[in-house]
């Protein structure tokens, strides 16, 4: 089996992206970063040297306000150093993890309260800022004015008056050929 967790700092601090401002974001997001590294310093020094291929496929991400530890190697959660049979070691990384965020979470709690999330300021930034797609641009837009030409019934008159024409180049530019070939 591959070892997949994640350490939700976001439900330990009762939070989540959409409820803390955006500086507060950045900066929690800065300190699990900093999290991942001691985390990945730990783990290469943890980690056995014979099951190196293993060690090369550790991913540690930060998405939203947790922490993602993997490794896909199906053996991955069955590693152990050599003589220490009943401790895996996919755990104390793990232990390692949860240790690290919990010693950060006063931090992360301060960084919230410093940057309370103004009233409605960010979602109109947010608002303002994207494109707008109005009724008018959609109509103008070549795929609808294409679809459009596409749907529009052709009167039939009209259409057997097209095809008199074709006909009519068709046959002259026969003939035009024949004629020509002759002379």
């Amino acid at each position: 089996m591959s070892v997949d967790f994640t350490i939700d700092a976001g439900s330990i601090l009762g939070v989540s992206t959409g409820t803390i401002s955006s500086d507060a974001r950045k900066l929690i997001r800065e300190r699990l970063l900093t999290i991942r590294k001691e985390v990945r310093t730990f783990l290469l020094s943890v980690w056995p040297v014979d099951s190196a291929a293993s060690l090369q496929d550790w991913e540690l991400r930060v998405v939203g306000l947790g922490l993602v530890i993997r490794n896909p190697i199906p053996y991955a959660i069955y590693v152990h150093r050599t003589g220490e049979v009943g401790t895996l070691v996919w755990e104390e990384i793990r232990d390692e993890a949860n240790d690290l965020v919990d010693q950060a979470i006063p931090d992360m709690q301060f960084i919230i309260e410093q940057n309370p999330k103004s009233a409605g300021t960010e979602e109109v930034a947010t608002f303002v800022s994207a494109p707008a797609v109005t009724y008018q641009s959609l109509i103008n837009s070549v795929l609808f004015r294409a679809k459009q030409r596409a749907l529009v019934r052709v009167p039939i008159l009209t259409r057997d008056g097209i095809r008199k024409v074709i006909d009519n180049r068709r046959r002259l530019t026969a003939a035009d050929l024949i004629n020509r070939g002759r002379n």
